[in-house]
């Protein structure tokens, strides 16, 4: 598995790791860097930084025949 981190799907900007340690389990999440996108205040935690990774760089695959081909 790659750790290297994709670019903001909703607005391209680089994502940031936060960290948040805990005395019984620390987590991890991942945000977008531009704080006017929506990913940058919504994300999820996880239990180690490729978990988020992992999360974050997963995309929904295009349907054939959207505008976004």
């Amino acid at each position: 598995m790659s750790n290297k981190i994709k670019m903001c799907p909703f607005c391209g900007a680089k994502p940031e790791i936060d960290y948040f340690p805990d005395k019984h389990c620390d987590t991890y999440g991942i945000t977008c860097s531009n704080e006017k996108c929506i990913a940058h205040s919504i994300f999820e935690v996880y239990c180690s930084t490729e978990e988020a990774i992992k999360a974050w760089n997963c995309r929904a695959k295009q349907l054939k025949g959207s505008d976004n081909e």
